[in-house]
């Protein structure tokens, strides 16, 4: 279904003509939540899970933004089932990948999905996974021959184990591959260079606490390189990696183990942030935290010159604000910056941009579970 909105002028202005940010939030009667936005020629296409519609069944809506944050046109993907987006990528010709999973009509369990849309929001083609048991795709990034990557969890008889699995342009599956640790693992975040793939996670250990899990895998054929895992006595998680051209990599998510603690000694969550050599080995670890709040991401972005931008919340019960940071290449922090727009917001997908960045999630308004869209210079402001 496609809606357009009506505007009294088009805003149409080149990514060289820096632009004023932005903080907006949108939506339907009913529940939406932004997962992602691609920048587009005209500005963004933001794409958001929704409950609602005439069927009230989980699916995807598109809206339609320009530079400078307001509404140009919405579109309801026309998919069959109950659809549940996780992420989104950009592709090579200013279209975008979404990863996530489908419960088809009648069924029960979850199948991997992918989409591949146009600029326009056009759907170019769809690939669905129908294989025994539970299989969701959480993560992807697009790969140099125009095709995507994707990392997930599968079901298994004991839990979950880690998936990979690699497509060509036309949405052709050429390989899929399961990680098979002894205990649960998942891989949520991933990333492509021109012949590898790193993603990241958590792999459960004996004691029944969770390790931060990085894996390498070849591209051509899905074969792991290497792994590592790297925790303490209580729980660490992977969210997101991205690559350097030297082989080294960085992923961030967080922890529970380290940093501070508050005041009355309860642990808290702090951002993590770990960089391994080529062959995987830790080259060092940061912590960011305060004892008084907690932190968790969901997105990370490099920016044109090479810091890492890390979307997520800063929160605690029942509160939550939507957070940005930067750090450089060693982990320094470079900046935080926090936005409050009532009592819930958080942040997931962010991109980078030539003059700063354009993120998005969810936020609580009068009408409901709202999209939430921010945009911000290099700067965060």
């Amino acid at each position: 279904m496609f809606r357009t909105i009506s505007l009294g002028f088009i805003f149409s202005v080149s990514w060289s003509h820096a632009q004023t940010g932005f903080v907006t939030s949108f939506g339907d009667d009913g529940v939406q939540d932004g997962i992602g936005t691609v920048a587009t020629a005209e500005g963004f296409l933001v794409v958001s899970r929704s409950h609602q519609g005439v069927t009230g069944r989980p699916g995807i809506l598109l809206f339609m933004r320009t530079e400078n944050g307001q509404a140009s046109s919405e579109i309801e993907l026309p998919l069959d089932g109950a659809i549940f987006p996780q992420a989104v990528a950009a592709d090579q010709s200013g279209g975008c990948f979404i990863a996530g999973s489908i419960i088809a009509t009648g069924a029960h369990e979850h199948d991997g999905l992918l989409i591949h849309l146009g600029p326009d929001g056009t759907v170019l083609w769809t690939s669905i996974a129908p294989v025994a048991g539970d299989e969701l795709y959480l993560s992807l990034s697009g790969t140099p021959d125009g095709g995507a990557v994707v990392s997930g969890v599968v079901g298994t008889a004991d839990g979950h184990d880690g998936l990979l699995a690699r497509f060509n342009g036309t949405g052709t599956l050429l390989w899929s591959v399961t990680t098979g640790f002894p205990l649960d693992d998942e891989l949520v975040g991933v990333t492509a260079t021109t012949d590898a793939l790193m993603a990241t996670g958590r792999l459960m250990n004996p004691g029944g606490t969770s390790d931060l899990l990085v894996v390498k895998a070849d591209l051509g054929t899905g074969v792991l390189l290497w792994t590592n895992t790297v925790g303490g006595p209580s729980n660490e998680m992977g969210h997101a990696v991205v690559s350097n051209t030297d082989g080294t990599c960085f992923a961030a998510g967080t922890t529970i183990s380290y940093g501070p603690v508050s005041p009355s000694g309860a642990s808290l969550e702090h951002i993590f942030i770990v960089a391994f050599d080529q062959a995987g080995d830790t080259l060092w670890t940061r912590v960011h935290g305060d004892p008084m709040r907690n932190r968790s991401m969901a997105g990370m972005a490099r920016t044109p010159d090479g810091d890492l931008l890390i979307a997520g919340k800063r929160y605690l019960t029942g509160t939550s604000d939507a957070m940005v940071l930067r750090f450089n290449t060693s982990g320094d922090l470079v900046w935080e910056r926090v936005f409050d727009l009532g009592i819930q917001e958080q942040l997931k997908g962010i991109t980078a941009l030539p003059d700063g960045f354009v993120t998005a999630g969810g936020c609580f308004q009068d009408l409901g579970r709202q999209v939430l869209l921010l945009r911000r210079d290099a700067n965060g402001f």
